[in-house]
């Protein structure tokens, strides 16, 4: 908290957050509420930025791989379970089931150089969660920690999301909207383009103003910059 205020007081307009669990604990439990209480009375959205979380440790190291690898020495089979899409897939399944948006509803989250392959998968899981509880009889209600409202409804009105640039960014628009999908870059990183206004090329097909909301005036009014 005491970190926190004294972005704020700076003048911050976004607070990066690293995915995946806290200590053994959800980013969303209760103890944590006096953060996000203050994120969103600033409405100061909190950015999950690619990191290693954790998870070479949790997964890797299970399947007989190295826990301790870098960035650029991952083998593909550390890519897909321990970077990038993996961990903000699962946290934001978390945090959005285990009611945090419900609790603060003016908090907003954005999702950088995770990409956005995984925000349809994410789909399908909430579907099977779902139906599962249906067919069980169970719930999700647990002293209101836990929500039952459609997942596709919360990552609307809460998730951002920059794609990267080898995917098709219409699959994304389609499901969260134009309103919710931002232009990012970050060369020389394999995430970004030598040319960052390139981008544009992969919006072919939409219209002027699509192309400036997503290329520009999403991010600004995220931001509280002039559009």
């Amino acid at each position: 908290m005491r970190d926190l205020e004294e972005v704020l007081r700076d003048g911050a307009r976004l607070v990066m957050l690293r995915p995946g669990p806290i200590y053994g604990t959800s980013p969303a439990d209760r103890r944590y509420d006096a953060f996000w209480a203050r994120l969103n009375e600033a409405r100061v959205p909190g950015i999950y930025h690619v990191a290693q979380s954790g998870y070479t440790h949790w997964y890797a190291k299970e399947w007989g791989e190295d826990p301790d690898i870098n960035d650029q020495e991952m083998t593909p089979f550390h890519a897909f379970t321990c970077f990038a899409q993996r961990p903000v897939q699962d946290t934001i399944l978390n945090i959005a089931q285990r009611n945090l948006f419900g609790r603060f509803p003016n908090l907003q989250v954005v999702s950088v150089e995770n990409g956005s392959g995984w925000v349809k998968p994410l789909l399908a899981v909430d579907h099977h969660l779902q139906l599962s509880v249906r067919t069980r009889g169970g719930t999700f209600d647990r002293g209101g920690d836990f929500i039952q409202r459609p997942l596709l409804d919360t990552l609307r009105d809460h998730l951002w999301v920059s794609p990267y640039p080898e995917e098709d960014p219409g699959e994304v628009i389609e499901i969260l909207g134009e309103e919710r999908v931002l232009f990012g870059s970050d060369y020389p990183h394999p995430e970004g383009l030598a040319e960052p206004r390139a981008y544009v090329q992969q919006l072919e097909g939409f219209s002027d103003a699509s192309v400036r909301r997503i290329m520009r005036e999403n991010t600004a009014g995220l931001l509280g910059l002039a559009a």
